[in-house]
């Protein structure tokens, strides 16, 4: 208090106030914080279904960004193996493209795609989709120009057999005899 006192009575007659801290009160001073960027893709498309035009895309593994699946042509029945890469573009795109040859008999079939997949919980993939069909003489027939395709993925569960229970079947029997 008579500090106080003192400090206003020398504000008063114009004599400073006392000086009794040497250092300048700490101070606190904002940070901004930033999220780092995505290494990697949060979204792990291991089976996931794309309907694409006359295929479908199954994605059977994923590791990190690289996944690896199978585009099967109905038009052709080639099964093609392919691998994919997804690149983080922002949350929640990734650049999306998969390449990959297949073959049926003296058929071959070669197919790469280019474009960005929305991450949510029915995926969407959008791009240039282009398949190369040629023989076993290597005579490339005419490619097609690239398709632009838009299709949302569906996760694939395998069906789990029910169990069997015993004695089920008899109340069956028992009701009709």
């Amino acid at each position: 208090m008579k500090r106080s006192l003192r400090n206003l009575f020398r504000a008063l007659t114009g004599r400073g106030a006392d000086r009794t801290s040497r250092r300048p009160a700490a101070t606190t001073q904002p940070q901004v914080e930033a999220l780092e960027e995505r290494a990697v893709p949060t979204m792990n498309l291991t089976n996931y279904n794309f309907m694409l035009p006359g295929a479908v895309l199954h994605v059977a593994s994923q590791t990190g960004g690289t996944f690896s699946g199978t585009f099967w042509d109905r038009t052709s029945g080639i099964s093609v193996p392919v691998t994919g890469q997804l690149s983080p573009i922002g949350l929640p795109v990734d650049a999306m493209s998969f390449a990959g040859t297949g073959q049926n008999g003296w058929e071959f079939e070669h197919v790469s795609f280019g474009g960005m997949l929305v991450e949510s919980q029915s995926p969407l993939m959008t791009g240039q989709l282009t398949e190369w069909f040629y023989g076993d003489d290597w005579t490339t027939f005419p490619p097609p120009p690239p398709q632009a395709v838009q299709s949302s993925g569906w996760l694939w569960i395998e069906p789990t057999p029910l169990p069997s229970i015993p004695g089920a079947g008899q109340g069956l029997q028992a009701l009709a005899g």
